[in-house]
């Protein structure tokens, strides 16, 4: 009997142990559910007119708020995928010269993760507004007027 008491009392222990580990569990279960929040994301369509300081097949950057009492100005540089990039006012990407003015709709997209937040921005629409003019700071000079301006050296030796 006494062996009876012994073994029941101890399958009763095991019993409540296993309860107490399970129970345990499943609130570290819920607690981590509880932590895994699913990230909030906002996005928003945005635009900036200016002059291009710098074009290549991925990425625009533009100037804008341009100061010219203080001389200071703004540039954001927006990449693009090529393949989904809509041109207006021209055929292609490659008509489009730094000094020419535009404006850019981009996506900024921001995705908060509660402890961290990621921001991208990318272009969508690029509008060709006017061309550069003779006076900005940005456009291509030829090879002739950077000879000029001392720019220029050419690969040839002095005779």
């Amino acid at each position: 009997m006494k062996r009876n008491t012994i073994f029941s009392g101890l399958v009763v222990l095991v019993t409540l142990c296993l309860v107490i580990f399970a129970y345990g569990e499943n609130q570290n279960v819920e607690k981590q559910n509880l932590e895994k929040k699913e990230p909030i994301i906002d996005s928003q369509v945005k635009e900036v007119q200016g002059e291009i300081s710098y074009i290549t097949k991925r990425s625009i950057s533009v100037v804008f708020n341009r100061d010219k009492e203080t001389g200071s100005e703004e540039e954001i540089l927006l990449p693009f995928d090529s393949d989904e990039i809509v041109i207006e006012h021209k055929r292609n990407l490659s008509e489009i010269q730094p000094g020419d003015t535009v404006l850019v709709r981009y996506l900024d997209e921001t995705i908060d993760y509660g402890d961290k937040k990621e921001n991208t921005i990318k272009a969508k629409v690029i509008r060709f507004l006017r061309p550069a003019g003779e006076d900005s700071p940005y456009k291509r000079k030829a090879a002739s007027e950077q000879q000029e301006a001392g720019m220029y050296l050419p690969l040839k030796g002095a005779k």
